[in-house]
């Protein structure tokens, strides 16, 4: 991707052949990251789906919660055959709603149409792969910015002290950590754990939860 990039368009066969990347094969080390993965990311739908709530002014009833985890699943199950990257709930998707303040359906159902047409027409996905890196960077910190004022608005009523800011800063500064470590670090680790660990977002999502499960806050905050 970008301006220096070698542009390969491919062919309506190649769009629609399955298993590109080989037959499907057990492993168990990558069966097990894609587990803990899965386990992890359930946090990121949960947040999305909460962080909606104060967009659309509604409440997600618990069968909400349960059909978007099934939906995403069965989506995440068809993704494999095909080689595509699975539809989830994702939390910048908060960003661009806040932004754009569209909250309608009809121009979400217009927007995924045109996606499905630039994933069927390979011209319209050779030329955007041509654009510079940037531009989409550009459109994500858009996003990003009304993504962490919703961050901070899910602080409020907490009081921080010199022993609960760890619950908060700790799980930021490792994921900031992991990003910041070239990914030649891990390549001595073992495979199953380097889908894990050398990814800064999942261990900070993995060390809040060890912190919310592992940690007494209420009885640390009441001394």
């Amino acid at each position: 991707m970008g301006p220096t990039a070698a542009q390969v368009t491919p062919t309506v066969n190649e769009i629609f052949r399955t298993f590109t990347w080989g037959k499907p094969s057990l492993n168990w080390g990558i069966l097990l990251a894609a587990v803990l993965a899965a386990l992890i990311n359930t946090t990121n739908t949960v947040a999305t789906l909460r962080a909606a709530q104060d967009v659309f002014g509604l409440p997600v009833a618990d069968g909400q919660y349960r059909r978007s985890l099934i939906l995403t699943g069965f989506y995440t199950f068809l993704s494999g055959p095909f080689n595509l990257v699975p539809y989830a709930p994702y939390t910048s998707s908060i960003g661009f709603l806040r932004t754009t303040r569209l909250l309608a359906r009809a121009p979400f159902i217009v927007g995924a149409l045109l996606f499905a047409v630039l994933g069927a027409v390979p011209w319209f996905a050779g030329f955007f792969a041509t654009m510079p890196i940037p531009v989409g960077d550009a459109v994500l910190f858009v996003a990003y910015l009304q993504l962490f004022g919703s961050a901070l608005g899910t602080l409020k009523g907490m009081e921080f002290s010199f022993r609960s800011i760890f619950r908060l800063a700790l799980p930021v500064l490792s994921g900031l950590a992991i990003l910041a470590t070239p990914k030649a670090a891990f390549s001595s680790l073992p495979g199953f754990s380097q889908a894990i660990l050398s990814n800064g977002m999942l261990v900070g999502i993995l060390v809040s939860i060890l912190l919310e499960v592992g940690v007494p806050w209420q009885t640390l905050e009441g001394r």
